[in-house]
């Protein structure tokens, strides 16, 4: 499995509570229109969906925002040469 890149919101911001919050409140977030648009425009999946993790910092243990790129393998099309492969041993077990 291949690593990718790290793409953070661009225009979607993370805040935590406020000084004396209910406990219930655990922040919010902020969304500058002008630039969260085009990039929910760019990242939207195939499902319609711009998927976003909070994730806290290993270093600063601030909370902050990455997109979800993760496709689980049945959402992942088939490359046509695996394929073939498979279609070759007819579900026969080569040894």
């Amino acid at each position: 499995m291949s690593e990718q890149e790290t793409v953070f919101p661009k225009g979607i911001f993370y805040n935590a509570p406020r000084e004396n919050a209910p406990d219930f409140v655990k922040g919010s977030l902020s969304i500058k229109s002008e630039d969260a648009i085009p990039f929910i425009k760019e990242n939207t999946n195939e499902k319609g969906y711009v998927n976003l993790d909070m994730l806290v910092s290993k270093t600063t243990q601030k909370i902050y925002l990455k997109v979800n790129t993760y496709q689980s393998k049945q959402d992942v099309p088939t490359d046509d040469r695996t394929q073939d492969i498979a279609d070759s041993f007819n579900g026969q077990v080569v040894e």
